[in-house]
C-alpha cells in the first residue's frame, strides 16, 4: 500500500549508506525524520509521495505583528500511530528544504512544521510554541508563543524554544560575541543574526 511507513524502514535507513551526512552531501534526501540523527545523517525513513499543506498564523514579536509559516504534513492515520509509537515525526523533508517540529511533547509531533534554515553546522528555524488546551496543543491560540530552535549538526543537539540562556551556552566559545550578546535589548529576538554572526568568526 502507498505511502505507509512501516517499522522496516526505520530499520532501512539506520543500515542504508550515508555517512557523509547533511554537511556534506550535494542532495537532501526526501523522506520523514523521527529522531535527530536521521537529520544529521541525512537519512530520512522513505515515504513515497509527501503531501504537505502551507497555512500561516499571526503572532507578536518585539510588539510587531509578524508571519509564520506552518506546514502540515498529510499523513494517514495508520502513519501517525506508527511514528508515535516511534516517538512522533520530528520532520520532514521534501527533497528540497528540511521541515522540523517546535513540539517538545514526542506524542504531539507530527501536527506542525516550520521550514529550517541552514547556518553552517546549525538549522534556525522560527515557529510557535504550543500551548496545550485540555492535553491537546492548539497552534492558533492566541497565547501560543513565537519560538526559535536551533538543531547542533555536529553536537546531534536538537534545541525547541531557545531562550537567552540556553544561547548563550551555543556560542559560549565565543567570549567576545558573548559579552555582545549580553549588552544587546533585544538579544531574544535576533538569535539568527548572532548565529550567522558566531559563524563567521
Amino acid at each position: 500500500m502507498k505511502n505507509i511507513i512501516y517499522i522496516s524502514l526505520l530499520l532501512i535507513s539506520y543500515l542504508s549508506n550515508g555517512q557523509n551526512g547533511i554537511l556534506n552531501d550535494s542532495i537532501l534526501k526526501p523522506g520523514i525524520y523521527l529522531t535527530v540523527d536521521q537529520i544529521v545523517n541525512n537519512r530520512p525513513i522513505p515515504a513515497p509521495n509527501l503531501i504537505f499543506e502551507k497555512d500561516s498564523v499571526h503572532t507578536m514579536v518585539n510588539w510587531k505583528n509578524k508571519d509564520i509559516y506552518i506546514y502540515h504534513l498529510k499523513i494517514s492515520w495508520q502513519q501517525a500511530e506508527q511514528t508515535t509509537k516511534q516517538g512522533g515525526i520530528l520532520g520532514f523533508c521534501d527533497g528540497e528544504n528540511v521541515y522540523l517540529s517546535s513540539t517538545f511533547k514526542k506524542s504531539d509531533r507530527g501536527r506542525s512544521f516550520y521550514k529550517a534554515e541552514q547556518i553552517c553546522h546549525f538549522l534556525y528555524y522560527e515557529g510557535i510554541s504550543l500551548v496545550y488546551i485540555n492535553s491537546r496543543p492548539d497552534p492558533f491560540d492566541n497565547s501560543s508563543h513565537y519560538s526559535q530552535s536551533i538543531v547542533d549538526l555536529n553536537k546531534k543537539e536538537l534545541n525547541i524554544d531557545v531562550n537567552n540562556s540556553k544561547f548563550k551556552k551555543i556560542i559560549s566559545d565565543n567570549p567576545k560575541l558573548l559579552d555582545e550578546f549580553k549588552n544587546d535589548d533585544d538579544k531574544s529576538t535576533v538569535y539568527k543574526e548572532y548565529l550567522k554572526n558566531y559563524c563567521n568568526e
